[in-house]
């Protein structure tokens, strides 16, 4: 692991949850996602290849473009471009809440939205 990286095990997963206050549903969710990584680990190494990744991710509903796909492998990837289970996590929880926030800001739902530079730093840092 790069020692620039922050060490993904030091991410709080029950904060950075999908901000609903059910638990039921919380936990319906981390058994999805579980589910969800399970089935694109397709070699059963216990971690995500690139491919895998945009497969999975795709199948969540997340269409993202190859750059977006080309940034996530850059910070999420190990030196072997794999994805292990805890940067999975990590990944597909920031995006989800990241779609969420910019959906709840796109109240004409034309796919754009504007937002001030506080809203934007909050948005980019998943705060």
């Amino acid at each position: 692991m790069d020692p620039k990286r922050k060490n993904p095990s030091s991410v709080n997963f029950r904060n950075a949850q999908f901000e609903t206050d059910d638990e039921a549903d919380t936990e319906r969710s981390q058994c999805e996602l579980g589910m969800l990584f399970l089935s694109f680990d397709t070699d059963r190494s216990g971690k995500m290849s690139s491919y895998e990744l945009r497969t999975a991710l795709s199948a969540a509903g997340m269409q993202l473009n190859n750059k977006i796909l080309q940034l996530i492998g850059l910070r999420f990837a190990d030196d072997n471009y794999d994805i292990d289970f805890d940067d999975y996590l990590t990944c597909i929880v920031r995006l989800e809440n990241m779609f969420r926030v910019f959906q709840a800001m796109d109240k004409s739902n034309t796919g754009r939205v504007k937002m001030n530079i506080m809203q934007f730093l909050m948005l980019s840092m998943n705060v």
